[in-house]
Formats: structure tokens, C-alpha cells, sequence
């Protein structure tokens, strides 16, 4: 087999020779602003994509059970195209295809970004802790279960995917489908893969709008953000307001290209990540003695140290992603500001007027009263049981929001940790 190291990626150097062609810059528009341009297309591309999150977001708010109950089994069913690509691929592999010098440069910053991106929202998990039978011990099993698996479903099919197909640094968006179509000799697999990640990506949209949705929730009967946000359908329990503020938010930044978009999320994802370590020092010093479901095994001194790694490498996708492009910077720097708006009034209130304990004992409802109505019979739907988690994310949760995943538990530790 020649060496396909001498020669350059043909979408290189096909758009090479073409600088004076306004088409190569026309993925990272922003639809926004060229939505009254006459021919653009941006009309019609931003009502399709508009019309992609309506179809997305309908189900969460018909039913966010149904929706959660059927993430488990969709889960499964988008790995196994994956499990066959790497079976089909392995007695194809070419071992030189991966030792070679790449054709194109590597960019480190985008590389940790997208890597950071795909590793990210483990933290999620702490916002439905109080659904959780014996939390201080599935929790720990199921995210290093989950870390290996994420770790497995990335590496092995890449891997196989590179060794079978020589131009795989040439490879872009989608690329992964021509590999399989290589790899097969046929249509059936690329076609398979293509519906696995069409349905996976909604899988991810559904299980983060669930859980922001409910954050937010949480935050609000908690007085940490307008009350307007803790409204409920009465049918369902869904929480329709905080989902329509995401609805309003996305449709927004639908309009950029994905790598504006990664950055945008990498920034604030990495931003909230160092919140949580912080916290989870911070309460270890100021709440030594209080209950936890789980602690890690760690001295406080070492648990600091621990974290530095991580801290720091997310301090620098903060920095790469703010710095990636101007509007990048002027998106995450608007929201910032919004931020911050709308959390001065909270720090500026009197005390008692963020005081946690009463503000706990009028949020509480017999959803979080596992002894009374558990949270599978409950005839509201979603993790209220899980709000105070939801608010303090798994900081909280490693510090001791609640004793053993007992939803009373968990509410009844909840003022203090949160103080």
C-alpha cells in the first residue's frame, strides 16, 4: 500500500486554490446575522435547525419519565453499531496507518477542548441523587463504571477505525460513516451508524434538558432564581418554565457553528467544574462532622491537591474556548453579565431573606418524603427529591446533602450544607 503520508487531504487542497471563493467561510456563519441577506439560505437553514430542537424538546415536555426510561435502553442500542464496526474492522487493520506522521497540524487546543467536551457531564448525575436507592454506594459503582465504558465506546471504535482507513487525519465532521462504508464494503453499517448518532444525539439533548430543567427547578423553590421557574405542569410535574428559558437560550445558539458552540459550552462547563471543586474543599473545612452518603477517601489537604490537575486544566479550556473566536468571546462574555445580574440581587438581599432553612421547609412537598410517597409512585413526574443536589451539584452530594440516598435524609441535611 503507498504511503499516503506525501500527500495532502483532498478537502486541503481542493479548498487551497480557492481563497477567493466566499463558500469555505459559510459553515462558521452565524445565521443571525444573515438572516435578511437575500440568497443566503440562512432562513432556511435556521428554521430547520429550529424545527430539529422542536422535535428534540416535545417529549421532555410530554413526559420526562417516559423520556428517562427510554434514555436506558437507547443507550445500549447506539453502542452496537459501534461493537460491530470495531468487529468487522480489526481483521482489516493496517498497524502503519497509525504510527505515521499526520498530513494536517495538530491543534492541542482544540484537541483538549473537543476531548474535554466528549469526557464532560459526569457531574450531571448528582442532581437526581435523592432518586437514588443507596446513593453512597451506586453512585461511586456507576461513574467509574461509566468512565470506563465512555473511555471503551471512544478509544476502541476510533482505533479500529484509523488502522482500517489510511485517511483518517484527513477526516471531518462525519468522516466516521465514510470509514464504516469503507470498512463494510457496504451501505448497511454507515447507514446504521448514521441513525445510532442521529438518535444518541437526542439522547444527550433529552438527558441534559432533564437536567438542567430540574437544576433550575431546584434553584428556584430553593430562592436562588426567580420563582417563576419552579412552576410545574400540574398534570405531569414537568417544569415547563425553566424548559421554555432553555428553548429561548438554544434557539439562540443554533445559529453558530459547532465550534462555536463547543467553546461556548466547554467555557461554562469548565467554568461550573472549578465552582465544584472549590465547594467541595470549602465544605470539608466548614462542615467537617456533616453526614455524607459518600465521602471520597481522601484527607482534605490531600482531596486540594488532587484537584489541582483538573482544576487547572480547566482553567485552561476557559481561556482556549473565550479566546477561540470574537464571537465566542462576545457570547460567553454577554451571559456572563447576565449572570451576574441576575445574581446580584441574592447577594444583596438580607440575610434572612436567603435563609435556607425556611426557604427548604417551603419548597418541601410529599414527593421528598420517601416514607410517604416514594419517588417511583409519585404521581408527579421528575427528581424533586433531588433539588437540594440539583442546587449544589456534587460538591454538595460529596459533602452530605442527605444519609444514604434517603430522600428525607437528603432534605433534611439540606440547609446545612447549603449554608
Amino acid at each position: 500500500m503507498p504511503d499516503a503520508s506525501g500527500q495532502a487531504c483532498l478537502s486541503d487542497s481542493s479548498s487551497g486554490g480557492s481563497d477567493e471563493d466566499g463558500d469555505d467561510d459559510v459553515p462558521g456563519r452565524n445565521l443571525l446575522l444573515c438572516l435578511l441577506e437575500p440568497g443566503s439560505g440562512c432562513p432556511q437553514e435556521y428554521c430547520i435547525k429550529l424545527g430539529i430542537l422542536a422535535l428534540f424538546f416535545i417529549p421532555n415536555m410530554i413526559s420526562s419519565k417516559v423520556v428517562g426510561d427510554f434514555l436506558t435502553g437507547l443507550g445500549l442500542l447506539s453502542l452496537l453499531p459501534f461493537a460491530v464496526l470495531v468487529a468487522v474492522g480489526i481483521p482489516k487493520m493496517n498497524w502503519a496507518n497509525l504510527v505515521r506522521r499526520s498530513r494536517r497540524p495538530t491543534s492541542w487546543s482544540v484537541g483538549l477542548s473537543t476531548l474535554y467536551w466528549n469526557m464532560s457531564g459526569f457531574d450531571c448525575a448528582s442532581t437526581f441523587a435523592g432518586e437514588v436507592a443507596d446513593s453512597g454506594t451506586t453512585y461511586p459503582r456507576a461513574l467509574f463504571a461509566s468512565v470506563g465504558v465512555v473511555i471503551v465506546c471512544y478509544v476502541l471504535p476510533l482505533f479500529v477505525a484509523a488502522g482500517a482507513d489510511p485517511d483518517w487525519d484527513c477526516w471531518t465532521d462525519g468522516s466516521l460513516v465514510s470509514s464504516a462504508l469503507t470498512i463494510c464494503g457496504s451501505a448497511w453499517l454507515a447507514a446504521w451508524i448514521t441513525g445510532s448518532s442521529a438518535l444518541s444525539n437526542w439522547g444527550l439533548f433529552a438527558a441534559e434538558l432533564l437536567e438542567d430543567s430540574y437544576q433550575l427547578l431546584g434553584m428556584a423553590e430553593m430562592g436562588l432564581a426567580p420563582r417563576i421557574f419552579a412552576r410545574t405542569s400540574r398534570v405531569t410535574g414537568t417544569p415547563l418554565n425553566a424548559m421554555f428559558l432553555q428553548f429561548i437560550i438554544i434557539g439562540l445558539l443554533v445559529a453558530f457553528d459547532f465550534n462555536a458552540i463547543l467553546c461556548i459550552d466547554n467555557f461554562f462547563a469548565s467554568s461550573a467544574s472549578i465552582l465544584e471543586f472549590f465547594a467541595i474543599v470549602r465544605l470539608r473545612t466548614s462542615q467537617p462532622d456533616l453526614a455524607r452518603p459518600y465521602r471520597i477517601p481522601l484527607s482534605t489537604a490531600s482531596l486540594a491537591a488532587f484537584l489541582v490537575l483538573p482544576t487547572l486544566t480547566a482553567a485552561f479550556v476557559c481561556y482556549t474556548t473565550a479566546t477561540d473566536s470574537l464571537g465566542s468571546a462576545i457570547t460567553i462574555g454577554v451571559a456572563l453579565l447576565g449572570g451576574v445580574a441576575i445574581y446580584l440581587p441574592f447577594v444583596l438581599s438580607p440575610k434572612e431573606v436567603l435563609d435556607f432553612e425556611r426557604l427548604s421547609a417551603r419548597s418541601l412537598d410529599e414527593s421528598l418524603i420517601g416514607d410517604k410517597v416514594p419517588p417511583a409512585s409519585s404521581s408527579r413526574e421528575g427528581p424533586r427529591a433531588g433539588l437540594y443536589a440539583a442546587c449544589a451539584g456534587p460538591a454538595a452530594y460529596e459533602s452530605g446533602l442527605g444519609e444514604g440516598g434517603d430522600p428525607a435524609g437528603e432534605a433534611g441535611r439540606a440547609p446545612d450544607a447549603a449554608s
